[in-house]
């Protein structure tokens, strides 16, 4: 629904992700979800105008989370990448925040990594780090992604 269109953009929007935010809402476009005179089309306009400015800052951005001892940083760089649908560099990054530790939620680095994988057809490694994902509701979630690559790619069932 609308609502839930609108929902969602505020929580890409707040978490800083406008690349996310207009895929997300573009998508709610093709049916007549969001139309640009409601809350929904709004968000999507300024999310397109923050779009440009998000991606000439990213490389900088990247190269700050390079320099930073923990993942912190390099798991909002994959997150960004993966945004705006460049799984290689969100699985790198992604890689780079999970060996340098430091996640304020432990989980986050192999969501986003595995979510990388599974955009780029590595469904072997995506159920690999899914599997290494802890908390119970995020294991649901991890589990849910591993259903939906073995969907999507016919790979072999998982095994949580």
């Amino acid at each position: 629904s609308l609502d839930d269109y609108a929902i969602m953009g505020s929580i890409t929007t707040k978490a800083g992700y406008p690349g996310e935010t207009v895929t997300l809402l573009e998508h709610g476009r093709q049916p007549g979800l969001v139309q640009p005179g409601d809350k929904a089309g709004a968000q999507h306009a300024a999310a397109r105008a923050k779009v440009p400015g998000d991606k000439a800052s990213l490389p900088a951005f990247e190269k700050q989370a390079m320099a930073r001892k923990t993942g912190d940083y390099d798991i909002k760089v994959a997150e960004t990448y993966y945004g705006y649908g460049n799984f290689v560099a969100a699985e790198s990054a992604a890689s780079r925040a999970i060996s340098k530790g430091g996640l304020k939620d432990p989980s986050e680095g192999p969501m986003v990594l595995g979510m990388a994988q599974v955009a780029q057809g590595k469904n072997a490694d995506a159920a690999a780090t899914f599997a290494k994902v802890s908390g119970a509701n995020d294991q649901k979630i991890a589990h849910l992604w591993t259903l939906y690559a073995q969907r999507k790619y016919g790979a072999a069932p998982a095994t949580h």
